[in-house]
Parts: structure tokens; C-alpha cells; sequence
């Protein structure tokens, strides 16, 4: 194997060593009864080893936490929301 070839999958490795986790950030609806009626996705998100960074879907919001847990508690304020992992 030539020293670039090498090279080439040290640096796939080291890439997929330190790719941040995709998620979706979806506020719940519900009805009278407490039933599930709906949901909406509300922000895009990539948890890195040491933040959380996450965007609005309309582009109005965006921030950074230390955890998926602080980051759901900003999300989770007057609403009920729901991570998803993608």
C-alpha cells in the first residue's frame, strides 16, 4: 500500500473518530385528552464530545450547551419536546 494510500485511511479514521452526532429537535402536539396528535421538527443539532450546537429549522434560533440534556431543558421550556437521533 503507497504512503498516500495510508495516509488516506488514517485520515477516514480520524474523521470518523470525531464526527458529532446528528439529531432533530420535534416540539410534540397534543390533544384534549393527552393524546399525541402531531409533531413538529424545530432544530437540527450536532453533539461533538464536549457541546451541543443546534439550529432553528427556520433559522431564527441557534446555541450551544454543554449536553443533549441542557440543550433539551432550553427546548422543553412551555412545550413538550422529543430528541431524535438521525
Amino acid at each position: 500500500m503507497s504512503m498516500e494510500a495510508e495516509f488516506g485511511e488514517f485520515l477516514v479514521e480520524l474523521v470518523a473518530e470525531a464526527a458529532p452526532r446528528l439529531f432533530a429537535v420535534c416540539e410534540l402536539e397534543r390533544g384534549g385528552e393527552g393524546e399525541l396528535t402531531g409533531a413538529e421538527l424545530v432544530a437540527w443539532g450536532l453533539a461533538f464530545a464536549d457541546q451541543v450546537q443546534w439550529v432553528s429549522t427556520d433559522g431564527s434560533g441557534h446555541g450551544r450547551f454543554g449536553s443533549v440534556d441542557r440543550a433539551m431543558r432550553h427546548f422543553g421550556r412551555g412545550c413538550e419536546a422529543s430528541l431524535v437521533w438521525a
